[in-house]
């Protein structure tokens, strides 16, 4: 009960940051999220570690791994953010193992929708368990493992209350070694914080 006390705490006081962020800065307001199914046009279910991801253009603007045939469910949340600037007027697109979907949504700051995936049924083993095709599910897989312990900012052998405050006190800054920066790209972000929430550990 006292570690749920002082995470409502902590997050009282953090996602204010989110809500009222300037955006001229860099840094996000309140993400899009989205969540649903991932099948397969024959009915089946995606296998797990397939990687699903929403974009705008050509950047990837969030990202979730499939569990069970669903994607955007905890840990592995999917939360579309922009950088800076207006929301209104980006479209994503969904794109489930580097297929796209044909599936779009128009994002919205604090969105929260569902959005069914499908692509063509597999003819050949899933991406994470062969050697080919479907590089997305098995990057991905492989990121997680490879950060595994730097979301530990603090170095206590977990990753829990005190790296997510880690975390926050260096929302959107961007340069070389930066607390928080998990996934090594230079700036600390949502893709992090979807890291952060894969890894936790109480």
């Amino acid at each position: 009960m006292k570690f749920v006390a002082k995470t409502i705490l902590v997050l009282a006081f953090a996602l204010p940051s989110f809500a009222f962020a300037v955006t001229d800065g860099g840094v996000p307001g309140i993400p899009h999220q989205f969540y649903g199914t991932a099948l397969y046009s024959n009915g089946s279910a995606v296998p797990n570690g397939v990687v699903v991801e929403a974009k705008v253009g050509s950047s990837v603007v969030g990202r979730s791994i499939v569990a069970s045939g669903k994607y955007g469910v905890a840990p592995s949340v999917l939360f579309a953010t922009k950088s800076s600037g207006n929301w209104s007027g980006e479209t994503a697109a969904f794109y489930v193992d580097g297929m796209d979907t044909g599936v779009t949504a128009a994002l919205s700051m604090g969105g929260y929708t569902q959005k069914n995936l499908t692509i063509p049924a597999a003819t050949t083993p899933s991406a994470p368990t062969s050697g080919g095709g479907g590089g997305g599910g098995i990057m991905v897989v492989l990121q997680a493992t490879v950060v595994s312990g730097k979301a530990d900012s603090n170095n206590d052998g977990k990753v829990d209350i005190f790296d997510f405050n880690a975390m926050m006190v260096n929302w959107g800054k961007t340069g070389t070694n930066i607390a928080g920066d998990i996934n090594n790209d230079g700036r600390l972000d949502i893709f992090d914080f979807n890291l952060l929430m894969i890894q936790w550990t109480s």
